[in-house]
């Protein structure tokens, strides 16, 4: 799961928790809890001026970066509502920042419901962080069998490395099926990331 938004984007929440975050300082290599198995994040953050402080959370174990204290951190994760790879969330909401974390763990299709809330207001569904050609994006109203939209392949896979996308407008409030579909060795046992805004 990534996460990435202007302070303009977030919420007033969101901003409140942000600013009780708080430095722990960086805790000798036993204290630290690095597990295999365990929930822990890079958090970067860009001031006003361009200048980039990188801190770590929970069992993220790099002895370079100061820690932040875990509430704080926790609490802004469970605000955003991204969905980590391995979690069931139904259905996602459209999200300005969340990269909701996928994971194709063999060929079989990824089902995924979306929520479109509003009627005749464009929706984008993307997929980043993966190979071109390594997956299929169709999306699906849950009363038909013919997809409101079909994904198509990025040639310019740009800074996040989009492989497919599709946009779609719908007539009146849904939850949407969206299916993913592993098209190449690449896609499968891979993580990637589903962006729907």
């Amino acid at each position: 799961m990534r996460f990435s938004a202007d302070r303009a984007q977030l919420t007033p929440e969101q901003l409140r928790t942000l600013d009780t975050l708080r430095l722990i300082g960086r805790p000798e290599e036993s204290d630290r809890g690095c597990g295999g198995d365990g929930l822990g994040c890079n958090v970067a953050i860009t001031s006003d001026n361009g200048a980039l402080a990188r801190y770590g959370h929970g069992s993220f174990c790099d002895d370079s970066m100061p820690m932040l204290a875990s509430a704080p951190v926790d609490a802004l994760l469970e605000q955003i509502g991204c969905k980590f790879a391995l979690e069931s969330v139904e259905p996602l909401s459209p999200s300005v920042g969340c990269f909701h974390g996928m994971h194709a763990g063999n060929s079989d299709a990824i089902q995924q419901r979306l929520s479109l809330p509003e009627a005749n207001r464009s929706y984008h569904v993307e997929l980043d962080y993966c190979s071109n050609g390594s997956f299929a994006l169709e999306l699906f109203d849950t009363d038909s069998s013919l997809p409101l939209a079909v994904g198509s392949p990025i040639s310019d896979h740009g800074a996040r490395g989009t492989c497919a996308a599709l946009d779609v407008e719908v007539g009146a409030a849904t939850i949407a099926e969206l299916v993913i579909t592993p098209t190449s060795n690449e896609g499968i046992g891979s993580d990637f990331a589903l962006t729907f805004r």
